[in-house]
């Protein structure tokens, strides 16, 4: 029982302590089958204990009675048998709830026409009841009231990603898929739109055109920030030759903070650093001037990045509607090495202009700071729960699901992307003959073997965790000595760690083996321009992703008759292919395991199979009408109620504050440092060149030790860099955290004892709420002593559970750990002799549940220490400690 609760617990806390209130209904659950169970024990034991033979019983061979051992706990037995359901049923519900709501076999044989006419239909324009009712007279009323009304409201939106494409303005900032959408919503949106991006360095083809007559010089925005004052300049383009009634513009801002980034550098990191907290805030409040500048009654906020704006523009834009589209609800802007108290707060305050109750009101998640908690607090405080999507309708039920800042909301809607149908390739002949020509001549351009019947997978797109670049590298020499006939692409820059332990995996495959693999495989790490012949050439797409918001790259090549073999997560599955469902995305034996089933599929289905699949997949739609009309029923549902009224948010206040009194930090870092994503690279690739056999995970841990080793020995503790270091590949401040918990019980047994004695002793006083049966008028016998001290206990662990787990989402981990070691000391301290009384005993039995109550939570957290994500080894781990402990 205890190793799978320690499983669930540790799955649960493993990842975030958001997740805290689970683990108290959870733990609630045992600790009532504990209880009920001992109280079964020990009343159907007071009931038998002065049970006798009757003559009945006598044995007729030997004319004595019967022995009579003690009752048999029936009761108890069955509360034994339930005690593991509670882990058992969180794992089933979690199981079901997130299967897709519509499957992809693993099976050629199911992607047939059939299935591509089922994506046709489920792509076609419907009738708009999906928000706004069932479809009926007055519910289509409705529908087209709110889009009329969605027609004629202003909306801005906000990006760091854009594509510009006037007359003298050339400007492609593009990172990804949110930058595709972008791009789309510049040319294609329902109505009117101002699209606000902040400029990057003009460099390698990028020239926004300052002194053109295609940019018209706004008024410049005044902002404090960190105590200073910046001017930001802001020019205004149109896209001209709009159809009639619709009108696009476009706010550039320029500022030093926003060009000192580039084309590859969209993004700032790490978010620790100080300059990255400048240039967000500098960009938030500058988003919060436009809307209050610009009037609108719609704001069109993509991920975290400008999540903060509105709440500058609340008190002079009242009537600001916001809607929520998450295409990436993994990065929250979030920073996970602090927490945000004191002096902390008061320097982040001075940073984003704010006064510190506002920070820690709608910046601050369970003592971290997060910056898309402020888009979520003005959903649900203005905007009744209402206003919030994501880029398609798995990923929106699997967002609800996996993050606990999104579990107030009753449901997260999808907004499914379209797809252009002018980017759907023209074909003059068969599909099988061009893809048979493209193959020949990409075999030969990419240096492969000519060979007409190799099967081709190709992965193409940026190299990072969560397109599962390092499951590729890991079966890439399994998948080509498995399967002769197969062939490997990939084509992409690094992004993270991942992404480099794939490539210096992948280049060092084909230049040590080059002689086993030569010709078989094409490997180029870095951004290159793809053209339709690789896509033509492309038998499978591999993606094998955690994390797949909606998922371009699967269309694109499904249009040129491509199958799709990785994982159907998030917007995946959306096309035929070859799938499997991760049922523990963190579990790297598992996925890869997963992912060669999937190869297996895909290499054993016959070319007649694949190629009907092939045509399928080219006639999937994905029409823009579609996505044109639930946008702007997602405007109208909230234009047409509004927001509700709310306390304004004083902006404004803090900077008079850090002018009066200057930062005793000035520029110098005030939070512990994350390292930046290129750093990070360069020390995957020397661990990987070292150890070759390392896998990711044994990679991040080393790296991991390496900064907490660095980061005690810069606050000069010896015993706390000696504590950082490892020990039989475990650092050793688990050692002792183990340990410290496996000799708890030692504690729980001396406590026992002496308040058994207590409880046992004669001439004492029994309360008078003790039932005469349980206690006679001196003592308690043995049997109803345990019962009343373990109930006693199994009480004060049921009170103390959700009190730890709420310090424990304000409180500092170590400060939390330190406290409940402390607490132990004056549970020692009360063997001393003492006069025995009743009361002291159930009394210091009650303090000891209230205290070992916080042993799991405290091992918990010393495993959160460690880079290990994997639930299934931390339960093995808890497994480990629970026997030892017992």
């Amino acid at each position: 029982g205890f190793g799978l609760s320690g499983c669930t617990f540790s799955r649960l806390l493993g990842k975030s302590a958001m997740h805290l209130p689970v683990d108290v209904a959870y733990q609630a659950l045992h600790l009532v089958a504990s209880f009920a169970s001992s109280a079964a024990t020990a009343l159907q034991t007071m009931a038998g204990q002065h049970v006798v033979g009757t003559e009945s019983d006598m044995n007729a061979n030997f004319g004595e009675p019967a022995f009579v051992g003690p009752p048999t706990p029936k009761m108890s037995t069955v509360l034994c048998v339930l005690w593991p359901l509670p882990p058992l049923i969180f794992w089933a519900v979690d199981h079901y709830s997130r299967l897709r709501r519509r499957r992809v076999e693993d099976s050629g044989r199911a992607a047939t026409a059939s299935f591509a006419a089922e994506l046709t239909d489920a792509a076609t324009p419907q009738s708009a009841d999906v928000i706004h009712g069932n479809g009926g007279g007055d519910g289509l009323a409705i529908v087209e009231r709110s889009r009329g009304e969605a027609r004629n409201s202003r909306v801005l939106l906000a990006s760091l990603e854009h594509h510009l494409d006037l007359p003298s303005v050339q400007a492609k900032v593009i990172a990804g898929g949110l930058g595709k959408v972008i791009s789309l919503i510049a040319q294609h949106h329902p109505g009117d739109i101002t699209m606000v991006h902040p400029m990057v360095k003009e460099e390698g083809g990028i020239d926004y055109g300052r002194n053109s007559s295609s940019l018209q010089r706004e008024p410049e925005l005044t902002l404090w920030v960190d105590g200073r004052l910046h001017t930001v300049v802001v020019y205004r383009a149109q896209i001209p030759d709009r159809e009639a009634g619709r009108r696009v513009d476009f706010l550039l801002l320029s500022h030093d903070l926003f060009e000192n980034r580039t084309r590859k550098s969209i993004y700032p990191n790490p978010m620790t650093r100080r300059e990255v907290l400048r240039f967000y805030s500098l960009w938030n409040q500058a988003v919060g001037a436009l809307l209050v500048r610009e009037q609108p009654t719609m704001y069109h906020c993509p991920d975290f990045h400008a999540a903060v704006a509105p709440w500058y523009a609340v008190e002079q834009n009242p009537r600001l509607c916001m809607l929520l589209v998450l295409h990436n609800a993994e990065y929250q802007g979030s920073i996970s090495t602090d927490m945000i108290q004191k002096e902390k707060l008061d320097v982040m305050s001075s940073i984003w202009n704010l006064p510190p109750e506002v920070v820690q009101r709608h910046l601050v998640n369970d003592g971290r700071f997060n910056m898309l908690k402020a888009a979520v607090n003005y959903v649900l405080e203005r905007q009744g729960r209402r206003g919030i999507c994501a880029v398609s309708a798995d990923y929106a039920a699997e967002c609800h699901l996996a993050y606990s800042l999104l579990w107030p909301f009753p449901q997260i809607n999808g907004l499914d992307n379209p797809m252009l149908e002018d980017e759907r390739p023209t074909l003059t002949i068969d599909l099988a003959q061009r893809k048979a020509m493209e193959k020949e001549a990409v075999q030969r351009k990419l240096g492969l073997d000519v060979d007409p019947e190799a099967r081709i997978f190709v992965s193409l797109g940026r190299l990072v965790r969560q397109k599962g670049v390092d499951l590729l590298a890991d079966i890439a020499p399994w998948l080509l000595s498995t399967f002769p006939k197969a062939q490997l692409v990939v084509i992409g820059p690094p992004g993270d760690g991942f992404g480099a332990y794939a490539a210096e995996k992948l280049d060092s495959l084909f230049s040590q083996n080059g002689g086993d693999f030569r010709g078989r495989g094409y490997v180029k790490c870095e951004f290159m321009q793809v053209g339709e012949d690789i896509k033509f050439a492309a038998d499978f797409c591999l993606m094998p992703s955690r994390d797949e918001p909606f998922g371009y790259v699967d269309i694109e090549f499904a249009w040129h008759g491509a199958l799709l073999v990785g994982a159907q997560a998030g917007g995946l599955g959306k096309v035929p292919g070859f799938y499997y469902i991760a049922q523990n995305r963190e579990n790297l034996g598992r996925l890869r395991r997963e992912l060669k089933h999937a190869i297996k599929s895909a290499m054993s289905a016959t070319s007649t199979e694949l190629d009907e699949m092939a045509r399928s997949a080219s006639k999937c739609r994905f029409p823009l009408r579609t996505w044109q009309e639930k946008l702007q029923d997602a405007y109208g549902s909230l234009v047409s109620t509004g927001t509700v009224a709310a306390n304004p948010v004083p902006a404004g206040g803090a900077h008079s504050r850090a002018a009066e009194a200057e930062d005793e930090l000035g520029d110098r870092e005030f939070l512990r440092q994350e390292l930046a994503e290129d750093e990070l690279t360069l020390r995957v690739r020397s661990r990987i060149s070292a150890d070759s056999q390392a896998n990711i995970i044994q990679v991040l841990e080393d790296i991991g030790t390496d900064e907490a080793t660095k980061y005690e020995q810069e606050l000069g503790c010896k015993w706390s860099v000696w504590l950082a270091q490892r020990t039989w590949n475990v650092t050793r401040v688990h050692w002792l955290v183990a340990i410290g918990y496996v000799m708890g019980p030692v504690t729980e047994t001396l406590l026992y004892v002496v308040c058994t004695e207590w409880g046992l002793r004669g001439n004492i006083e029994t309360p008078d709420w003790l039932p005469s049966s349980v206690a006679s008028d001196s003592s308690l016998d043995p049997m109803s002593m345990s019962m009343v001290l373990f109930s006693t206990n199994s009480l004060a662990f049921a009170v103390g559970a959700p009190v730890w787990a709420a310090v424990a989402r304000r409180a500092q981990p170590r400060h939390l750990m330190a406290v409940a070691l402390l607490l132990q000391v004056p549970l020692h301290m009360s063997i001393v002799p003492v006069p025995p009384r009743l009361n002291l005993a159930l009394l210091l039995m009650f303090m000891h549940g209230l205290v070992s109550s916080a042993s799991l939570l405290f091992v918990v957290f010393n495993f959160m220490m460690a880079i290990q994500p994997d639930a299934s080894k931390a339960a093995i781990r808890m497994g480990m400690l629970e026997v030892c402990r017992y």
